[in-house]
């Protein structure tokens, strides 16, 4: 047994006096293999002090030997000794054997920082000096993917897969090429990528991520399929439940899509996603009641949502409770109401006889429902109802325009023109 081995035994018997001693020893008789070996898993037990001591002594014993440097230096960063820990490695040499992973340490210390750019340009400086190191392939790829520049990140993981490495440092390859490509927004390239990981590799984020590509690519059968079993394994894996609802709703599953978001919701109270699809679920289901009570209690949560504020609205005009209606959108200011709010306003004050108020929305929400035939309609038998000529005229010709072929109201502006 060598004293090196000594020194990990006694450590293991936690008899620290006669690991000294035997350490001691280990640098007169023990080579400089071992005390690097030594020094090694030193630090891995956690005797990082006496892991400095060896590496200082290999680095007296063997000045030239640079990797013994790179081996402290990296140690020392480690360790929060970043002055230290830096000047060893930048006393290497461009010459020196331990140059390349002298680069590849600083380029990781840098962007474990957060300094990306200084991270960047080491990595370069490496695949300059060694393009076909895997390993400094896989450094340009994660460091472009953890700065949010996937277009980079992908062309690098590409370049691994091609060369025949799927996994280094215990990641999958394709995986991250798939993750990076949906980030892209390539999500047709990003979805064959993920499909052909085995099932092994297909865990609970790649099969969320799936849900959501396929749901991008409009695959909602896929979509529902991929993020059921996602809540399968993890019912409380929140962020699946909005897009489930989502497909359940494109599936046309309305009952399930509620149930969904409800169960969602039962999770967070602030996805105002969720609360969006749950009240037009309902509504579909002429479920006025929970509809309403499903905008209100998401209005309580977020008052600004434009998204909900308009839900409820036509929650009560669904309900015909036109009063309503009239108190819940003249109580937001002008610059709140949207072109749907406006003609859901006009519809309320037509139906209360209130019809001054229900032209003036109805000609704000002309000027986005121009092309819009439902609309024109119903401005049409409201200007009909006024027996206003004049903005008959109007909405029939701009039907027209939008769809000539109506021939009923073709007759129908030809007989009020003569």
């Amino acid at each position: 047994m060598s004293y090196s081995e000594k020194v990990l035994q006694n450590l293991s018997d936690n008899n620290l006096e006669e690991a000294q001693n035997n350490l001691k020893y280990a640098f007169k008789e023990d080579d400089s293999e071992t005390l690097s070996s030594l020094a090694e898993e030193l630090y891995a037990m956690g005797f990082t002090d006496q892991s400095q001591q060896v590496y200082r002594f290999l680095i007296k014993q063997h000045p030239k030997e640079d990797i013994f440097k790179v081996f402290l230096g990296e140690l020392l960063l480690n360790e929060n000794k970043e002055t230290e820990g830096l000047s060893y490695l930048y006393d290497i040499s461009e010459e020196s054997d331990a140059y390349l992973q002298t680069l590849l340490v600083l380029a990781d210390y840098y962007q474990t920082e957060g300094v990306f750019e200084a991270a960047e340009q080491k990595l370069k400086e490496a695949y300059q000096i060694d393009p076909e190191e895997p390993v400094i392939i896989f450094g340009l790829a994660e460091l472009y993917y953890s700065m949010g520049q996937f277009q980079p990140a992908s062309e690098y993981y590409s370049l691994l897969l091609d060369g025949g490495e799927n996994y280094i440092a215990n990641t999958n390859i394709q995986k991250r090429l798939g993750l990076a490509l949906a980030k892209m927004g390539d999500y047709e390239e990003a979805l064959n990528e993920l499909k052909d990981l085995n099932d092994l590799e297909k865990d609970t984020e790649i099969n969320y991520q799936l849900g959501l590509l396929s749901l991008q690519v409009n695959d909602d059968k896929q979509a529902e399929s991929y993020l059921m079993t996602v809540l399968d394994e993890m019912s409380d894996y929140i962020s699946a439940y909005a897009p489930l609802a989502m497909a359940q709703q494109h599936l046309g599953k309305h009952e399930e899509a509620l149930n969904t978001a409800q169960a969602g919701l039962s999770y967070t109270e602030f996805d105002e996603s969720l609360y969006q699809i749950a009240g037009e679920s309902a509504l579909y289901l002429k479920k006025y009641d929970t509809a309403q009570n499903i905008f209100e209690k998401g209005l309580a949560v977020n008052e600004d949502s434009q998204v909900l504020k308009a839900g409820l609205s036509q929650t009560y005009l669904r309900q015909k409770r036109y009063q309503a209606e009239i108190d819940f959108l003249t109580q937001l200011d002008e610059d709140q109401l949207t072109p749907q709010m406006s003609w859901d306003l006009a519809r309320a004050y037509q139906e209360t006889e209130q019809f001054e108020q229900a032209k003036s929305q109805y000609l704000l929400a002309y000027r986005a429902f121009s092309t819009d035939t439902d609309f024109l309609k119903q401005m049409l038998d409201f200007a009909q109802e006024l027996a206003d000529r004049e903005l008959q005229l109007l909405l029939m010709q701009q039907y027209l325009k939008v769809n000539p072929d109506d021939l009923q109201m073709q007759n129908d502006l030809d007989d009020l023109q003569n």
